[in-house]
């Protein structure tokens, strides 16, 4: 190429000698050269990242792994409880000895119930709360057998979870509140046994819905001297030391009969169910 041609081309191209892209092409060449370096290090980093991600994706599983290990000998720990009140109860003298075994034995299986709830849902650490109450209500219903009452489940909140914390002390209290009215307010062997999970009419402090768990029958009730006897008992005093823990309540209403009915009752806020 001649020199005139060269010299028109540059000049055509920006490249002359006067050209101010001529002036800036050493500063052109060196921002490309260091934004290849960036680009080096931008890969680099994204791999690290990549790598990390997989460590955590890896301790993620071990934990849920080892979470779930532990639940499954805290069940099984409960059943080698069981096993032994079982053997306490078979070797007992006095039928109330026995009975005092038995109803141990209930309440830790209760307890083993929200763990096997916890893994049968897949959540760890969570238990679904209808699926719960309806499991306690049906064992209740075959270990007691009360063919004359009927069960009534109020219950359409299938996705609302509660975490251990507050399922455990729920199962029980809601265990010994059925036990009672199993024993108690069906003395005809006739009535009805009410569970409900319903959202509250009025929102919580926050805006958010509140769900309601009742417990309760329409028997025909317990009287006033039953009732005296009732709150001697370790059931009445477990259900309301727990009701104090989880800020529910227990409550004896008055019947149609002249009697009185019993009823559990708990407001659940979005914390708790969350």
């Amino acid at each position: 190429m001649s020199t005139h041609n060269k010299k028109i081309r540059d000049k055509i191209i920006g490249l002359g000698e006067s050209s101010a892209r001529k002036s800036y092409y050493p500063q052109l060449l060196e921002n490309i050269r260091e934004l290849k370096e960036e680009r080096v290090k931008l890969i680099k980093t994204v791999h690290t990242l990549e790598e990390r991600e997989k460590e955590l994706e890896n301790l993620v599983e071990e934990k849920s792994i080892l979470l779930e290990e532990v639940h499954h000998r805290v069940k099984n720990n409960f059943q080698i409880i069981s096993s032994l009140l079982n053997l306490g109860r078979n070797s007992a003298l006095l039928p109330s000895e026995a009975a005092n075994f038995s109803e141990t034995g209930r309440r830790i299986q209760v307890m083993a119930q929200v763990y096997e709830r916890m893994l049968h849902s897949g959540i760890l650490l969570k238990v679904q709360i209808a699926e719960l109450l309806r499991y306690i209500a049906a064992d209740a219903y075959y270990s007691i057998k009360k063919p004359g009452v009927i069960i009534n489940y109020r219950m359409n909140e299938n996705q609302l979870f509660c975490g251990v914390d507050l399922a455990t002390p729920l199962a029980l209290i809601v265990n010994e509140v059925i036990s009672l009215l199993y024993s108690y307010a069906f003395s005809d062997g006739s009535g009805e046994l009410n569970i409900e999970l319903e959202p509250d009419t009025e929102t919580d402090y926050a805006g958010n819905t509140a769900y309601t768990i009742r417990v309760f029958d329409t028997g025909p009730g317990i009287t006033e001297s039953t009732k005296e006897v009732l709150e001697k008992q370790l059931g009445v005093i477990l259900i309301r030391n727990l009701c104090s823990q989880i800020g529910g309540s227990y409550n004896y209403i008055p019947a149609a009969t002249g009697n009185y009915n019993i009823i559990f009752s708990i407001s659940l806020s979005k914390d708790q169910t969350a």
